[in-house]
């Protein structure tokens, strides 16, 4: 094995994350007030917040994916550190506050918002955001059949919108660990990997070049809980595995994408090369 998990390296922020989900539902109805305590957030902690909107212009809308980027990005440690315990004070969060963030997908710095700027955004993109995400929650929360065509048709909705590519996965991931697989470029080499996925999966899965729909992404994250069910992996859980592909090295995973080329679905994924 290349490391024994220790469930106290991603427990930590798993529930932090978890709970702060939870405490952004009721802001729904008053995005002004969030963005105060957002503002007031990021003078507790002595960062700069980020832009989020263009210049000269009042910020009147965020959307909770976003609020969750502001502590999900290529900050120092030091800072993101600074800058969650300044939201956990602001939102009252009683989870212990991680001190390390192994395993969670980041933003990008120079894109780290989930909807355009002003008029580059269509009216309803920051409203169609807070309806999935509250039923993105509701379908974690209570899988049924309503809760799921609900998420099909908003997952397909705002990943139409500009700015969302696939980070969509990766905010679902932050908001229920467990439930949602995180479809960053590091995760999407593990699991195309016949090194930590069977082949079977691999094949199935497909090139995962593009953003999948509703329906096969929860396809994915159907059959991918059930390869961590039956295999023996280091990883038995969405957090696990994000940890794991963190972890391993890159030179690793720059072998992997070097040699992959063409082959899944093409020259046939047993002729791969290592």
């Amino acid at each position: 094995k290349l490391f024994t998990m220790d469930k106290a390296e991603y427990m930590p922020w798993v529930n932090f994350y978890t709970e702060f989900a939870d405490k952004l539902r009721p802001f729904v109805e008053n995005r002004t007030h969030l963005i105060e305590k957002v503002k007031r957030v990021f003078i507790t902690a002595g960062v700069p917040l980020l832009k989020l909107e263009e210049e000269g212009k009042p910020v009147l809308d965020v959307d909770p994916f976003t609020v969750f980027g502001l502590f999900n990005r290529g900050n120092s440690l030091v800072n993101r550190i600074s800058i969650i315990q300044a939201f956990a004070q602001e939102f009252s969060v009683a989870s212990p506050i991680p001190e390390t963030f192994d395993g969670i997908p980041l933003l990008n710095n120079l894109n780290s918002l989930f909807y355009r700027f002003g008029e580059k955004r269509k009216p309803d993109d920051i409203n169609n955001l807070w309806r999935f995400y509250l039923t993105s929650l509701d379908y974690a929360d209570n899988p049924t059949e309503e809760n799921r065509a609900k998420f099909v048709e908003l997952y397909d909705l705002v990943q139409k919108q500009s700015n969302i590519l696939w980070n969509i996965t990766m905010g679902l991931f932050w908001i229920r660990p467990y439930t949602y697989l995180n479809l960053d470029s590091t995760n999407r080499d593990i699991l195309q990997n016949p090194k930590t996925m069977p082949l079977d999966f691999i094949k199935k899965a497909g090139k995962l070049n593009v953003v999948p729909s509703a329906a096969k992404y929860l396809e994915l994250i159907e059959d991918c809980k059930n390869v961590l069910d039956r295999e023996s992996y280091e990883y038995t859980n969405f957090p696990e595995l994000s940890y794991f592909a963190w972890r391993l090295p890159k030179e690793e995973i720059n072998q992997w994408r070097a040699n992959v080329g063409e082959a899944i679905g093409d020259a046939g994924i047993e002729n791969i090369q290592y």
